[in-house]
């Protein structure tokens, strides 16, 4: 399926809209910020408003990235372009989430804001929670990802061919859906950060376990 042109058009405005959100913001900024917060979520150090353009720079250079490897990865393919809608559909969930992260910390320096803890979201609720829903998107649509050598659940054993490939990528899909619905969940009733790399650990450890086990049983 090809990949319409309003894919394209969303992914250049999120891409580009932290930016130009953060210079219309800027004039209305003190000249001097919180920039960085600590464990306690309390602001411990201060600089220039212009630090806010660090993010929406990191949006930019990791959509462009994303971009690219969507471009090159459809070099590759000979048989329709589900590699590279994938590879746009990842790069949209993580711009979208850079643009959240933009937005949030655009509104503590408005404030400002020199306790996060004072913040209407938790910053590690707010992140998880958008994550999450990128992951759910993600996880839908693995299983559509061709064999290759840049994306997907590759190991050396879904790599072995066509079955632990799909197979993989299938088992793969699924456990990233649950695990982005635990964040979604996790987010809302507020866990301590470790709870979700716990999460993330056992889903990585469970998928490259389930690869070996299919190639065994398919090789």
């Amino acid at each position: 399926m090809k990949i319409k042109k309003s894919t394209y058009i969303i992914y250049i405005i999120l891409v580009l809209l932290p930016l130009a959100v953060t210079a219309a913001v800027m004039p209305y900024l003190e000249k001097t910020i919180p920039t960085h917060y600590g464990v306690n979520f309390q602001a411990d150090g201060f600089g220039s408003k212009t630090t806010l353009f660090i993010l929406p720079a990191a949006t930019f250079i990791m959509g462009a990235l994303m971009f690219g490897i969507a471009k090159l990865m459809s070099l590759f393919e000979t048989n329709g372009n589900s590699n590279e809608r994938v590879v746009m559909i990842c790069g949209l969930v993580v711009v979208a989430l850079f643009n959240a992260m933009t937005y949030y910390f655009l509104y503590a320096a408005y404030i400002p804001v020199y306790d996060l803890s004072e913040m209407p979201l938790n910053i590690d609720s707010f992140i998880f929670f958008v994550l999450g829903i990128g992951l759910i998107i993600i996880g839908n649509i693995m299983p559509k990802t061709r064999k290759n050598s840049l994306v997907g659940l590759r190991t050396k054993w879904s790599m072995k061919n066509d079955v632990t490939w799909k197979k993989s990528q299938l088992f793969g899909g699924i456990c990233l859906m649950l695990t982005g619905i635990a964040f979604v969940i996790m987010s809302i009733i507020g866990v301590a950060l470790y709870w979700y790399l716990a999460i993330l650990l056992i889903d990585v450890v469970i998928c490259v376990l389930y690869s070996y086990m299919v190639a065994k049983k398919y090789s």
